[in-house]
């Protein structure tokens, strides 16, 4: 019975409780120092599709593409909630640094990549971008615990993360998996 506009309010406070519950995980991992839990199969498409699921709205706002390049049978055996928590953080990261531009997310030979094509970070800045509450010249922006949670996901599975970027050029994130 709820009209078209209330239905849509209800869905977007839904995608936001998503997110903070995902965020609020994120936050107990970083604070207790222990993984999510048992790895599985799990299909990189599919995890890269609902990571980017809270980020459509935004991306479909500022005009962005996004490109997902991980083949529908490309398996890792990883633990899925580390996954999708790490593709989050870097998916919207992406998004609210590009404008306009593209997002990519790519999969091949053991490394999954998120790339855009924003604004970039400096040089100076990039050997501490996985500080928690670093921020570099954006204060104003985020928390600056988003790369650090992802760092520590990262090392906790033994996954291997690295960025490459430049000012105006944009950034890529790359995850290898052992």
């Amino acid at each position: 019975t709820l009209s078209e506009k209330a239905r849509t309010r209800v869905a977007m406070i839904e995608e936001a409780a998503h997110r903070m519950t995902g965020q609020l995980q994120a936050l107990l991992l970083l604070a207790r120092g222990q993984a999510l839990g048992e790895t599985e199969p799990v299909a990189i498409a599919d995890c890269v599709a609902e990571a980017a699921k809270p980020c459509l709205g935004e991306i479909a706002r500022k005009g962005l593409a996004l490109e997902v390049a991980a083949a529908r049978d490309a398996v890792l055996e990883v633990n899925y909630e580390a996954l999708r928590l790490v593709l989050s953080n870097l998916i919207r990261n992406a998004v609210q640094y590009t404008e306009p531009g593209s997002v990519r997310i790519d999969y091949s030979a053991r490394s999954l990549r998120v790339s855009d094509t924003g604004r970039g970070i400096a040089g100076d800045y990039l050997p501490r971008v996985f500080e928690r509450h670093f921020r570099g010249d954006a204060p104003e922006e985020g928390t600056g615990i988003g790369l650090a949670i992802v760092k520590h996901i990262c090392d906790l599975y033994g996954w291997r993360i690295g960025v490459d970027s430049a000012p105006g050029k944009g950034s890529t994130f790359t995850i290898t998996f052992p």
